[in-house]
């Protein structure tokens, strides 16, 4: 599970502050006030632990990616290459499946965009990485030569100090997944009894940080539309995809994997469409025996008849793979959600946040969520007050644009639910609001009653 991060001169954020990651975080806000950058972020770098390529420091994204960012001019803050992009993230590793006992992790790095003979890269300055109580760190640094670029590696060690190891690497060979260290690439090294151990940790490093960010999943704010068929090729999907394309085909792989194991996704999924009001039954069926093409029917009232997914309101299709995906992800894992109440009536939002209450939990899920609604907010607050959801279980954030970067407030919440820091026109101005709507009502009626006297 995430646990803290911080994030510098990334798009508008010049610096976020350590963020306080809990099993639900929510990020509210306006439009553009930054908030969907933090997730962005998080993107980023699992796209760039995730990719094939070894030369890659930072994988910004094509149309394959889950997220596109451009070029690294596009995502440093003020669009100012000078700036360094810089990061801290620390999570926590459940040591050999026992919940009592967890490692605390901790990665940061610094990358900049550095020039060699007119040919701009993107390059790793520095990391380093806190296993537990056990520090190794490395930091990097680039000194340009007549036959090309080379980066020294130091080793600080927490017992013989700074500079007990030094060797260097070809420039080209930029450690893989912001973690790894190609060992054939070393051309000179010292101490080599203790760079074995050092190698050891760095590996063990790489395969942390890449554990962490596989299990990070996400839903974008703009789900597939709802299909009248969906083909199915035996296959089950690792996740439902960035639009939640592959919900359905989990579901189905779920429903028949139910037949062995009596565990059917879908029966879960159904029972929080019910409490949204969404629909009364939910069924997925084959269009006919021994066919791979599958058809979702359901009833919207008891009394309704049977119809298509497509013939329903849209917010079915919309809701349904937040639903499915945090079934069919492994436990244990990270999910991050935009606007995951997005074409929800108010009182199915409210009973979204139940929802994301309930698989934390059960499933020991982390939701990481960019929100724009008050209905989900004020349900985690009377949970809260009504004891269902501990305080320290949930970490809120109101995002702002200030002096053209975006600003953090963290919400602080008493035991009882309460905001004691609520910021002004946090959902826009409500008391405003009613005022004018009080004093508008006032001045029609008058006139009304002068136009009539």
């Amino acid at each position: 599970m995430l646990t803290e991060l911080r994030i510098q001169n990334f798009k508008s954020w010049a610096d976020t502050g350590a963020m306080r990651f809990a099993p639900i975080t929510g990020f509210f806000g306006a439009n553009s006030s930054g908030k969907s950058s933090i997730l962005q972020f998080l993107l980023m770098l699992k796209q760039t632990t995730e990719s094939n390529d070894v030369m890659t420091v930072l994988n910004l994204g094509d149309e394959r990616a889950y997220i596109e960012l451009g070029t690294f001019y596009d995502v440093i803050h003020q669009h100012d290459s000078i700036n360094r992009l810089e990061f801290q993230v620390s999570w926590d590793r459940i040591l050999k499946g026992d919940e009592d006992m967890r490692s605390a992790l901790k990665f940061q790095a610094e990358i900049g965009e550095i020039n060699i003979y007119g040919n701009v890269r993107i390059a790793l300055n520095s990391f380093k990485y806190w296993n537990g109580n056990d520090s190794v760190g490395v930091r990097l640094r680039f000194s340009p030569t007549q036959e090309g670029g080379e980066l020294i590696h130091v080793f600080e060690d927490p017992v013989l100090g700074v500079n007990s190891m030094v060797f260097v690497t070809n420039f080209y060979s930029v450690p893989r997944g912001l973690s790894m260290i190609d060992e054939q690439k070393i051309e000179e090294m010292s101490f080599q009894a203790r760079y074995d151990e050092y190698v050891e940790k760095i590996i063990r490093n790489a395969s942390d940080l890449e554990s962490l960010f596989r299990s990070i999943y996400y839903i974008g704010p703009l789900r597939s539309y709802p299909e009248r068929i969906y083909a199915w090729g035996g296959m089950e999907p690792v996740d439902v995809g960035r639009y939640g394309e592959k919900a359905v085909q989990a579901l189905i792989a779920s429903k028949l994997r139910s037949e062995y194991t009596s565990d059917y996704a879908g029966n879960r999924v159904f029972r929080w469409l019910k409490a949204m009001g969404l629909v009364d039954e939910f069924l997925i069926e084959p269009i006919a025996q021994g066919r791979r093409e599958y058809e979702i029917r359901i009833k919207k009232t008891s009394s309704s008849p049977y119809v298509s997914l497509v013939d329903v309101g849209f917010g079915v299709s919309q809701v349904l793979p937040i639903l499915t995906l945090c079934y069919h992800a492994q436990q244990g894992s990270v999910i991050l959600l935009e606007q995951p109440e997005l074409h929800l009536h108010p009182s199915a939002q409210s009973v979204l946040a139940d929802f994301l209450i309930e698989v934390i939990k059960e499933r020991n899920l982390q939701i990481v969520l960019e929100s724009h609604s008050e209905h989900l907010l004020r349900r985690l607050q009377r949970r809260i007050a009504e004891e269902k959801l501990s305080a320290e279980d949930a970490a809120l954030y109101f995002c702002e644009i200030e002096n053209g970067a975006s600003k953090l407030t963290s919400l602080q919440l008493d035991p009882f639910g309460n905001i004691t820091n609520w910021p002004k026109d946090f959902f826009g101005d409500e008391m405003g609001e009613l005022h004018a709507l009080t004093v508008a009502g006032i001045k029609r009626k008058r006139n009304g009653h002068e136009s009539h006297s």
